[in-house]
């Protein structure tokens, strides 16, 4: 699969898609004055991942219920399911399922670990669509539930854009980074997911793994 183009969160599309067609990065949208940083750390009281802290990316958290793993290229991506908050605002475009303000959401936490050589990624760095199998699509972009991201833990983007503006990243073999993907929670679902590596060389071949998981 060629790059493609990619909206800048979750992103949670590891969408990884942080793409995030099924699930999109949740950095665009709102109205002005009304939407907080997306780079704000998570709680203090958040797990640390595994792995090395790439000096370029928010802290990793593993924060949550581990729903499944599976591999993207050279890296694995652990699949979290770090809790449920209320939507804050209507969410347009957010496919079949519907996001209205007081609709419960489930915040996913995608862990993505280089377990191979070293590679050189874009400002997305990781993408991960999560989709239920009857509604395959929900843009989660207008979404301004910031706050939640930091109650459960979970960072909003990878990169800590306002203190590495610049890219490529690279990620070495054993570096760590995370972030979440939120959509309509819908308890007992299962969902498909797919995760890329959004590499920095724009003609190369995007890696790209699949997984599936239940919601809890």
């Amino acid at each position: 699969m060629k790059r493609r183009s990619i909206a800048a969160v979750p992103a949670i599309a590891i969408a990884l898609g942080l793409l995030l067609t099924g699930c999109s990065s949740p950095t665009g949208g709102g109205a002005a004055g009304t939407k907080k940083s997306v780079s704000a750390a998570p709680s203090k009281a958040a797990k640390a991942a595994e792995g090395t802290q790439p000096k370029w990316a928010l802290k990793a958290t593993a924060s949550g219920t581990k729903l499944t793993s599976f591999d993207v290229g050279g890296a694995r991506v652990d699949v979290y399911q770090a809790g449920t908050f209320t939507a804050s605002n209507d969410v347009p475009g957010a496919g079949k399922t519907g996001v209205n303000e007081g609709d419960e959401l489930v915040l996913l936490n995608v862990v993505v670990t280089n377990t191979g050589e070293p590679v050189e990624l874009d400002g997305n760095v990781a993408e991960v669509t999560a989709t239920y199998t009857d509604h395959p699509d929900q843009d989660m972009s207008g979404l301004l539930d910031d706050d939640a991201f930091t109650r459960l833990g979970v960072n909003r983007e990878i990169v800590d854009h306002d203190k590495h503006p610049a890219r490529p990243y690279l990620l070495a073999t054993g570096d760590v980074v995370s972030r979440g993907v939120p959509f309509k929670y819908l308890k007992g679902e299962p969902i498909e997911l797919t995760g890329f590596l959004t590499l920095a060389d724009y003609d190369a071949t995007m890696p790209e793994g699949h997984g599936t998981a239940t919601l809890k």
